[in-house]
């Protein structure tokens, strides 16, 4: 899993006005984290008079949906440690209850078995998981659910059939032929010990471990677009996901570049493993 000096970088990349506008902007205007989360809520079987938290609910784009699925009866609490983005979703949604915490201490700001439901949507991959899977633990109701999901990987295709080299791909060798940059090894894409990178099997035996028993995992597919994966990779934060430690303005450099010498036009396809665990009592 992520060192703690990667998740502090992660979250100040959240914790940016600039990053938080992009996202909103993004997040309004193509499907990725509204149909991820439709599919979430789904699978999470929430029903009207539950309370549900939002963990790390950024500017409220899942957080409308649970509001929305439990039909004006139950509350909605919407966690996450970004300001910014908590400023965006309060300007949304004047009846939820936003709270500034990070995941692994939501159980410093929510009593014990006071929830029914915690969802976190494209988020689970960058937290403490054991320290976040105590503190949800200790706010869930007996037998009350977590349901997460994780982007495990994008499958590019060429209009033709083909597999051409990945937009992602395309962007780290630009970054190494024309800006000098190296980046630590990855696999597929993600970064060295990324939960993104762990089987199913070792997401279960995490998740067993901290007291928790899966009772669904599916495996779905969401199609980007092309012009949607492009403007994904420029969020700041998600930039510089894939290209560490270069400087944003270079980084959308890069992602432009990329994106005017990739073969054109392209599918984009990701793929999302989705698991509902319901607690095991202690």
């Amino acid at each position: 899993m992520y060192s703690e000096k990667q998740r502090a970088s992660i979250q100040r990349g959240w914790s940016n006005a600039l990053n938080a506008n992009i996202y909103e902007a993004y997040a309004q205007t193509y499907p990725l984290y509204r149909e991820s989360g439709q599919h979430l809520l789904r699978l999470a079987q929430m029903r009207p008079g539950m309370t549900v938290v939002d963990l790390a609910c950024g500017t409220g784009i899942v957080t409308a949906q649970i509001l929305e699925a439990l039909a004006g009866s139950g509350a909605v609490i919407g966690l996450d440690c970004s300001a910014e983005m908590l400023a965006i979703a309060r300007g949304k949604l004047a009846s939820v209850r936003f709270m500034q915490s990070s995941a692994e201490q939501c159980s410093a700001v929510l009593g014990a078995e006071t929830i029914d439901r915690v969802i976190c949507n494209s988020a689970f991959w960058q937290m403490d998981t054991r320290a976040t899977l105590a503190a949800v633990h200790h706010i869930l109701k007996p037998a009350g659910c977590l349901a997460f999901n994780l982007g495990t990987g994008t499958r590019f295709t060429h209009q033709s059939g083909a597999h051409p080299e990945s937009l992602t791909a395309l962007m780290r060798r630009i970054a190494l032929e024309e800006y000098g940059l190296t980046f630590p090894s990855r696999s597929g894409g993600k970064l060295p010990r990324s939960l993104l990178a762990a089987t199913p099997d070792e997401v279960r035996a995490l998740l067993v471990a901290n007291s928790f028993q899966v009772v669904h995992h599916e495996i779905l597919e969401i199609d980007y677009t092309q012009e949607g994966i492009y403007e994904f990779l420029k969020i700041p934060v998600i930039n510089a996901h894939y290209l560490p430690g270069s400087e944003y303005p270079v980084g959308k450099e890069i992602v432009e570049k990329a994106y005017q010498r990739c073969e054109k036009p392209f599918c984009a396809v990701g793929i999302w493993h989705y698991f509902v665990a319901e607690k095991i009592p202690a």
